[in-house]
């Protein structure tokens, strides 16, 4: 399996993640619970973030150390 595959995959599922318990905190009528998904959400979509950033980052030094024929 290719490591862009892998990355693709944690960033959908980090995202998905992170508007699932948006979208959850908008119908939670406890306001610990609501905070709770908010920190859960926001921590997704930071994490989904920086695998974003690693993803972007692997592809740029992989291209830049290519060798070309």
């Amino acid at each position: 399996m290719k490591a862009e595959t892998v990355m693709a995959v944690l960033i959908i599922l980090f995202v998905f993640l992170a508007f699932y318990s948006a979208l959850l905190s908008l119908q939670t009528a406890e306001e610990v619970a609501r905070n709770q998904l908010l920190t859960l959400a926001t921590g997704a979509f930071i994490g989904g973030l920086i695998v974003f950033i690693c993803l972007l980052l692997y592809i740029v030094i992989r291209k830049s150390f290519a060798k070309e024929d």
